[in-house]
């Protein structure tokens, strides 16, 4: 049972770390939008990536609020040059009220 259990982690951690350094090679190409040349873009690979359903607001650099850290992680992971600027929801701007 323990063998069993040893080779599982080592499976679970060879895979995470083979899919990191595959998303980090595509993203280091030197093409223009930071992805590969596979026809995909940003819109594409955003619908794509896999994240939980989970309503857990953030805000980005990018002033953009999105649904949860997975789908920052995701945008991060597609070329958005974006990080996390707050753990809510992005302020919303109101007019100025007019005289």
């Amino acid at each position: 049972m323990k063998s069993t259990f040893v080779v599982f982690l080592v499976v679970v951690v060879a895979s995470s770390a083979y899919g990191k350094a595959f998303r980090h090679k595509r993203q280091s190409d030197n093409n223009e939008d930071g992805l590969d040349d596979r026809g995909s873009s940003n819109a594409e690979c955003l619908r794509n990536c896999p994240v939980t359903p989970e309503y857990n607001p953030v805000c980005g650099t990018d002033n953009v609020t999105y649904t949860n850290p997975g789908r920052l992680g995701c945008a991060q992971a597609c070329g958005v040059s974006v990080s996390l600027l707050r753990s809510s929801p992005c302020p919303t701007s109101t007019p100025a009220p007019s005289s």
